[in-house]
């Protein structure tokens, strides 16, 4: 199928007009966001017929860049990408007071019903978890296929307790210089976060990928990172200092999938923990693979999803 570069007005989207490829503009609260659809099924009764499946990226602060890995599925179905407000392709306001969870989930809802497909699946990595969790628990699944909760964050306790576990495998003088500037005050200085590298070179991503430097530097805004959550991985100072969207999980009856990497950040054991507050989750976890499982192993990535998504199908069509 030729693709198409299509700017739509938020009026002008609706069912009978969906999108099938291409990339666009949204208008949400507070700006316009940034999407893009990679389509590459034959034909157009294809797509379809499969689910297409919408990413929502990690961060806070972060775009949809760090998911490129995932275009490798448009064969399958259409896959929809799309920047936060203040990140990536999207408007970057500079207005402090959008930086909040509310706000997010309102954007997701936004863009989600102005592309008009009648169902979606989500795919949704580390911070992006809470927002589709927050989602799923206010607004409910009502053309929501599925829940994929990648390296998820979902409670600020349970993962700076993580963090703070997985850093005693960093070695003693990179502990006691993070604790130096932790006590002191001063966690924005050049020897914290170079420190801070140690722990995200074991448990962030496990392999150097240049196109995930060259993402992070473009696309990144510091200031969302910093309102929102911290200076580090290892507390939070933000708004979302007593955030917990685990507590609820029991109110997600969707088919869900939690995805986590070996060496993940997200700890196998707190997510395992979360699959069991729910009647209809399973895990998988990807080998060889910090948080960025999907670049560490995309391959084994996107066979867990792919089976996954083809599951869910399988089991929706035998009950009609």
């Amino acid at each position: 199928m030729q693709k198409l570069i299509i700017t739509f007005s938020l009026l002008c989207l609706n069912a009978s007009a969906v999108p099938l490829s291409g990339e666009g503009n949204i208008s949400v609260p507070g700006g316009r966001v940034w999407y893009h659809i990679e389509n590459d099924t034959n034909t157009a009764n294809d797509s379809n017929t499969r689910i297409p499946l919408l990413l929502i990226h990690g961060g806070p602060g972060g775009s949809s860049c760090s998911l490129a890995p995932l275009k490798k599925m448009a064969n399958q179905r259409p896959i929809i990408f799309y920047d936060q407000l203040g990140a990536g392709k999207s408007e970057q306001p500079e207005d402090l007071s959008l930086w909040q969870i509310n706000r997010f989930v309102d954007e997701l809802d936004v863009v989600r019903k102005k592309l008009g497909f009648k169902q979606v699946h989500l795919l949704a990595h580390s911070w992006g978890a809470a927002i589709a969790a927050q989602y799923l628990q206010e607004k409910g699944s009502e053309g929501i296929a599925s829940v994929i909760f990648v390296g998820p964050y979902l409670s600020t306790a349970d993962w700076t307790q993580g963090t703070n576990e997985l850093r005693k495998q960093l070695a003693p003088e990179t502990q006691a210089i993070l604790r130096k500037h932790e006590l002191a005050g001063t966690t924005e200085s050049d020897e914290y976060q170079t420190a801070s590298e140690e722990f995200y070179r074991l448990f962030l991503f496990r392999h150097p990928h240049k196109e995930l430097e060259e993402c992070n530097d473009s696309a990144w805004n510091q200031t969302i990172y910093e309102t929102m959550w911290g200076t580090s991985e290892f507390f939070t100072s933000g708004n979302l200092k007593n955030f917990n969207a685990a507590k609820d999980l029991q109110k997600i009856h969707i088919p869900t999938l939690f995805m986590v990497g070996e060496f993940d950040e997200a700890r196998e054991s707190t997510v395992r923990r979360y699959q069991q507050r729910m009647q209809n989750a399973q895990v998988t976890v990807i080998n060889d693979a910090a948080h960025m499982s999907m670049i560490d192993n995309p391959d084994a990535f996107i066979t867990s999803v792919t089976a996954f998504l083809a599951q869910v199908e399988s089991q929706k069509t035998s009950k009609q």
